[in-house]
């Protein structure tokens, strides 16, 4: 697990089996997510089979697009229909950015969730069916 970012707002990733869990926190800026998804790639830790779980309970900062368009740079199999993304939100404010997501990526499958616990449990269920054998949930953090 590591943090890029400051003290009012940074982006926690980590690793555990084969699920990413990216936690923006605060105001988290756009650079701090690339920056982590980068440091990510570069320790060997994004793979096809991921299955990616996004915290946004505490993020109270502004959307850059970019960011969001430029996901095929740190993932480029995003369009292969392999991967799940469950959003953990705090309340239906941020439902909209989840939809606009959507669009942008429509072959990963989308789901938001208030608890992370069933979160998971979904992301386990999802790559049990697509990915027969998956080692999903087990292993340490990265």
């Amino acid at each position: 697990m590591f943090s890029v970012g400051r003290r009012d707002g940074f982006v926690t990733l980590a690793k555990h089996g084969n699920i990413l869990t990216l936690r923006i926190h605060m105001d988290a800026r756009t650079e701090d997510a690339a920056i982590a998804l980068e440091l990510a790639g570069d320790m060997g830790l994004m793979h096809p089979n991921n299955q990616v779980l996004i915290d946004l309970t505490t993020y109270i900062g502004t959307v850059d697009w970019t960011i969001v368009r430029d996901l095929r740079r740190f993932a480029p199999w995003v369009d292969q229909g392999c991967t799940a993304c469950a959003y953990l939100l705090h309340n239906t404010q941020l439902s909209w950015l989840v939809q606009i997501v959507t669009a942008f990526y429509p072959r990963v499958r989308h789901r938001i969730f208030r608890d992370e616990a069933a979160a998971l449990s979904w992301l386990h269920e999802f790559a049990a069916k697509t990915q027969p054998g998956s080692n999903i949930g087990t292993g340490d953090a990265a």
